[in-house]
């Protein structure tokens, strides 16, 4: 059986632009945000406790992680799912409450267009 693809790592620009990017730090994040499944919320106070941000952390930690739950824009959106190091090849996708996702995708990728937006472009 053909193993997933793996997700890619974070940046590794982040590195010493940061101040809250420790890698040391980081590594804790990332096992004790793996021992057991955490919310966005549990996993902003561990963020805190270590003195990681939890954006770093968590983005370091989704390569790892055998789990990850995302909303429909992060999911449907490209570039958001790079951002993230996320990839769909391989993996396994549930949808939960799918019958929001045809209003979801159409969000996703509609545009807006006023009047005063046409006016301002002539």
């Amino acid at each position: 059986m053909e193993q997933p693809e793996q997700l890619e790592p974070p940046d590794q620009a982040w590195h010493g632009k940061y101040p809250f990017y420790k890698p040391g730090p980081l590594e804790n994040f990332s096992a004790l945000a793996l021992a057991e499944v955490q919310d966005i919320e549990e996993l902003v106070t561990l963020g805190r406790h270590l003195k990681v941000c939890p954006c770093y952390g968590t983005r370091h930690t989704v390569p790892s992680a055998q789990l990850v739950v995302v909303p429909y824009s992060t999911l449907l959106h490209e570039p958001t799912r790079r951002s993230v190091g996320l990839k769909l090849k391989g993996n396994i996708v549930v949808i939960d409450e799918a019958h929001n996702l045809v209003d979801s995708i159409s969000a996703a990728y509609s545009v807006e267009i006023t009047g005063a937006h046409i006016a301002g472009n002539m």
